[in-house]
């Protein structure tokens, strides 16, 4: 420590514990240190005496304190700045991860994940630029990777040094670093710098990952200088493994001039993660499925995005709903509409608008609407409309027939008493395809109206927004809400193709990115594609969509979702859950996710009361749930857990046999388990952890290891958590807390489970143990 940072160390003594350098660059040296007054572990920069010198202390502190008003989950904050005896340093939180250089040193980084990476860079800088802050200086040692997320640091110092680059650019070791990435404007003493110079940046980052160095890279630094002054920036060579949407987004980040490149750094976060779905390493949904997707042609799809709003105008108008005779509030369950049309594989889009109408129908205020899960179930029904009104809890219900020829759309719709099972109103609309949006808005305003006279003012929003003028990224939508149900493999990857699709075609559809957000979580979860990358995918979509639209109920619930399961923000995801059922306190889906987020942490009893809550909206998850039973399980009730899951669950459900089973072993049934598992669904991926888990305990130890060796390396099956698990059984501790460091390094989707789930108890007074549930931050 040199003797103007140890006067540093004294001075701030009090305040900060500065202790052994962690790094040094060319403008600063880091420094652990322990914050005093708070005590938490901090990073204390202190800049190197030239800038100090150059900059001056006033127009460093000027500019840091700036870059410190910026709040964003990919920003590094700034806690505090100052200046003593001439040096200048600030204060950041100090994260436990590595810098992209780091890892860019470690090995090759896959083009998706490069991308995925650099794409929340560039969310970061979206958010700064913003505010009216450039950062001048990104490059990999300022883009650190933590807690399963890249951020980045700096901000305002780049821009504090200006002048002082300046003079400073022949000072060879000073400023390569930061040349290397410069876009050329930036050479230029009174050139303009704008968010198009940060594209740049990050462009020149991309090509350095890809092909092993940066862009201008050369010899010497005037040789660098001369470069990048005065040559287009040079091709990925074709060796680097990379497709063809990479090379574009490479090709328009270093465009020489500033108006060929992204104009903001938002579209290039967009653009990024594109190219990222094209590589097919991010996840394997095959962009080529969506040729069999069905895209009609426009002339009549506009009619699908008015559909919905025309029959809510229908229904609504019908006072009568809004005055039930009873005390109870007014309650509608919105059924499955028949595709009367010729062609049969149009049912997605009579589902879809019944869908979209049960969504409208559960923003207004004072109205419940049962779950569309419950009234699913009621698809083909033969029962008389009151026996369906008392099972869905319901005072009506709303029927459809839809019908599409190539330039018509014909609904027809009818409301039916619960009580009595009379038809009380029924209408037919048949719309030509012109004007249609006009009609959209029009019919949105009288709803409205006709709502607030009834409900004490449903906020006009309610019906239109986070829809897309998009006619076909709306159909798309709709396909691919039908394409999902059921969770496959399969239908999980084509929905999340057309949602790609829709996004490509609209990037500012909100109901495509929380949508997107839910079936790549899913498909993490089910392990049909790599866990942590596609589990970032899904934590950043769910970010994009409240972005978009904080006011949506919907992505809400998804980014909450993913703050529990990828992120560990266990406060974070209960707020954003509540905010989706504050928003619409009739979400069945929100109040289950919140059950589960409150199961992991142990909270069983008010995991019981939020899924009963669940229930009174939705009165047929009791015999649908298996949340239940597993709710039972974790709490070590056992025989609870399979009376539950034997008499109320979904047995099709990809899970059912294994939770099932889990709980007969852990209630010591062996002979049970066994059974279930080697039943129809023998060998199959998902159910052979419980297989092992079962041979260990039972003693057949040379079983269990067979099992988890047809497992190793595959992305099936159950993964580093369960495997633990077996491990744990088979008395190899060791063995299992490696494979729960890997799970925690990796973000895997099990690893929220860790504080409850029963495998794992023969591990948990191990130091090892108690260190990984430190890293996890569950409260106390």
């Amino acid at each position: 420590m040199d003797e103007a940072t140890a006067r540093l160390r004294e001075a701030l003594r009090a305040t900060y514990d500065l202790r052994d350098p962690i790094g040094r660059g060319g403008m600063a040296t880091v420094y652990a240190a322990r914050d005093v007054k708070h005590q938490r572990d901090v990073a204390v920069k202190v800049m190197d005496p030239a800038l100090a010198r150059g900059v001056g202390a006033a127009r460093f502190l000027r500019e840091v304190r700036i870059a410190a008003g910026l709040t964003h989950p990919g920003i590094v904050p700034v806690f505090d700045s100052g200046e003593v005896e001439g040096t200048l340093y600030y204060v950041m939180p100090l994260l436990r991860g590595e810098s992209l250089r780091a890892r860019m040193s470690r090995g090759a980084i896959p083009p998706a994940e490069a991308c995925l990476l650099l794409g929340e860079v560039a969310d970061a800088l979206d958010a700064a630029h913003r505010a009216g802050i450039v950062h001048r200086d990104v490059k990999p040692e300022n883009v650190l990777l933590a807690d399963g997320r890249a951020l980045l640091a700096d901000f305002g110092v780049a821009h504090a040094a200006r002048t002082w680059f300046g003079e400073s650019l022949t000072d060879t070791g000073m400023a390569v670093g930061t040349v290397l990435y410069m876009a050329p404007e930036q050479l230029g003493a009174d050139a303009a710098i704008d968010a198009r110079s940060d594209v740049f940046s990050v462009g020149a980052i991309l090509y350095e990952i890809l092909s092993g160095s940066p862009p201008f890279a050369a010899r010497t630094l005037p040789a660098t200088l001369a470069r990048i002054a005065s040559e287009a920036a040079p091709e990925l060579p074709t060796t680097a493994r990379a497709g063809q949407a990479v090379r574009d987004v490479l090709a328009q980040c270093l465009a020489r001039d500033p108006g060929g490149r992204f104009s903001s750094a938002r579209a290039l976060a967009d653009a990024l993660r594109s190219a990222a779905l094209s590589e097919g390493t991010a996840h394997p949904f095959d962009a080529a499925a969506v040729r069999s997707a069905r895209v009609p042609s426009r002339r009549w799809l506009p009619a699908g995005v008015a559909v919905l709003l025309i029959v809510a105008a229908g229904l609504l108008g019908g006072r009568w709903l809004m005055q039930p005779s009873s005390a109870d509030p007014p309650s509608i369950a919105v059924l499955p509409f028949v595709n009367a049309s010729d062609d049969a594989g149009l049912g997605y889009f009579s589902d879809g608008i019944a869908d979209e109408l049960h969504s409208a129908l559960s923003e207004v205020r004072g109205l419940r609407v049962s779950s569309r899960t419950s009234a699913e179930a009621w698809k083909s029904r033969t029962a008389d409309a009151r026996e369906v009104a008392r099972a869905l809890g319901v005072g009506a219900l709303l029927e459809g027939r839809v019908r599409r020829t190539s330039d018509r759309v014909r609904v027809s719709v009818s409301l039916v008493d619960g009580r009595s099972g009379n038809e009380r109103w029924a209408q037919t609309f048949d719309r030509p395809l012109t004007d249609v949006f006009q009609v959209q808005e029009d019919v949105a305003r009288e709803v409205v109206r006709q709502l607030q006279g009834t409900l004490g003012g449903a906020p006009a929003a309610a019906l239109i927004r986070s829809r897309t003028s998009n006619p076909v990224a709306h159909d798309l939508v709709l396909q691919a809400a039908f394409e999902a149900r059921g969770s496959s493999r399969e239908g999980l990857r084509r929905g999340l193709v057309l949602l790609d699709s829709a996004i490509r075609l609209d990037s500012n559809f909100v109901a495509a990115w929380s949508r997107r957000a839910v079936l790549l979580q899913r498909s993490a979860i089910f392990r049909d594609v790599d866990a942590v990358t596609t589990m970032r995918l899904a934590r950043t979509t769910a970010e994009r969509a409240v972005q978009l639209d904080s006011l949506s109920a919907e992505s809400q619930l998804s980014l909450g979702t993913l703050l529990f399961r990828f992120d560990w923000r266990w406060a974070d995801a209960e707020r954003s859950i509540h905010r989706a059922i504050e928003l619409n306190p009739a979400f069945v889906d929100a109040h289950t996710t919140l059950s589960r987020v409150l199961r992991s942490l142990g909270r069983f009893d008010e995991a019981r009361a939020e899924l009963a809550r669940a229930q009174a909206l939705d009165p047929t998850l009791g015999e649908r749930g298996i949340a239940w039973g597993r709710i039972s399980y974790f709490a070590r009730d056992y025989r609870r857990a399979i009376r539950e899951m034997s008499t109320r669950a979904d047995t099709a459900a990809r899970a059912y046999v294994e939770w099932l089973a889990d709980a007969y072993i852990a209630a010591r049934r062996f002979t049970a388990a066994e059974s279930l598992l080697n039943g129809p669904s023998k060998g199959a991926p998902i159910h052979r952890p419980a297989l092992a888990y079962l041979y260990a305990v039972t003693g057949r130890s040379a079983m269990a290891r067979a099992l988890l060796d047809s497992l190793a390396g595959s992305q099936e099956g159950g993964g580093p958590v369960l495997e633990a698990g077996v491990f744990a059984a088979l008395g190899e501790r060791t063995r299992a807390l490696d494979l729960l460091d890997e799970a925690v390094a990796t973000h895997d989707p099990l690893v929220v489970d860790l504080k409850v789930r029963p495998w794992l108890d023969p591990l948990r007074e191990e130091p090892r143990f108690k260190a990984i549930m430190a890293r996890l931050r569950f409260p106390p």
